[in-house]
């Protein structure tokens, strides 16, 4: 039996991606979003086959794999709300880049027969589904549900998707590659907002990494706020990851102002880190495993 209807409760950004790309594979399409939303989804969703619904209970009940695309701290008791009217025999899944909340949430509300397969894309959704990678954790299903998510996910078209045995590994590897990767840009924007510059108008800032550097920072400065505090705040891993790398920072600094003294260990721990990253074939880092898919 494959899946007819899909599900998606929470319609912003993230969730309109959802919507039109599974509406294009031929799948009924059902979504809801906060009843003020409700005129801007329907121009949005205009001359679409995507099916508005008043609410998450109604999306959940007719829907066989059912996502929930809202902000995280909003997770849980929206699970709560709406988890009880599941389908029986659903998929339900979690779209954020922190699967912690979510599982707790689902196992708590909702009902034994339903399956839990978190699955999110690895991009913002201005990146093009044939470009984009996914991440999926296989929570609690059987073999048939498990390959009824798979097909659907499969017919979007996407570059790849990554299988990761747990959310607690995912949710690891996440703290490294997004919640850390944050701290670090938005330490750069800070340092720009003090000296009072732009960095395009310094020319300390001219090779290529720099002008990567630069475009990665206003992206992230540019991106929604709850979105990256979702990632920091609700992450279990994500405060041991930021702690290591302001020690890690702070020590590196150490090693770079001795001068001669230090800066053969300052090679050496480089060294070791990008063999870590880029050639240790055991790598759990998302980043190598994107490569390589």
């Amino acid at each position: 039996m494959q899946i007819e209807e899909v599900g998606i409760i929470g319609t912003g950004d993230m969730g309109m991606l959802y919507a039109k790309g599974f509406a294009k594979t031929g799948l009924r399409v059902n979504c809801c979003d906060l009843p003020q939303n409700r005129e801007k989804l329907e121009q949005n969703l205009a001359g679409t086959k995507v099916n508005i619904l008043d609410d998450g209970i109604a999306v959940s009940r007719r829907s066989d794999l059912i996502f929930y695309l809202v902000p995280v701290e909003d997770l849980g008791k929206t699970i709560t709300q709406y988890g009880p009217s599941t389908r029986r025999n659903a998929i339900v899944s979690s779209g954020a880049s922190v699967m912690t909340p979510a599982i707790l949430a689902f196992e708590k509300d909702l009902p034994n027969d339903a399956s839990i397969i978190n699955w999110h894309f690895l991009a913002a959704p201005s990146v093009p589904l044939e470009d984009m990678d996914s991440a999926l954790v296989n929570h609690r299903s059987d073999p048939q549900s498990y390959q009824r998510m798979r097909d659907a996910i499969d017919s979007m078209g996407l570059r790849s998707t990554i299988e990761l045995p747990s959310y607690q590994v995912h949710d690891k590897i996440t703290a490294d590659t997004q919640a850390v990767t944050h701290v670090g840009f938005e330490a750069l924007g800070a340092a720009w907002i003090t000296r009072g510059i732009f960095p395009w108008e310094d020319p300390t800032y001219v090779g290529g990494i720099d002008n990567v550097k630069v475009l990665m920072c206003l992206r992230i400065y540019g991106g929604k706020p709850h979105v990256y505090s979702g990632l920091a705040i609700y992450n279990p891993y994500a405060g041991e990851q930021i702690q290591q790398y302001a020690e890690s920072e702070s020590e590196l600094f150490g090693l770079m102002i001795q001068g001669r003294d230090g800066a053969r260990e300052f090679r050496q721990r480089i060294d070791k880190a990008n063999k870590a990253i880029f050639n240790d074939d055991n790598s759990p880092i998302l980043l190598y495993q994107t490569q390589n898919n």
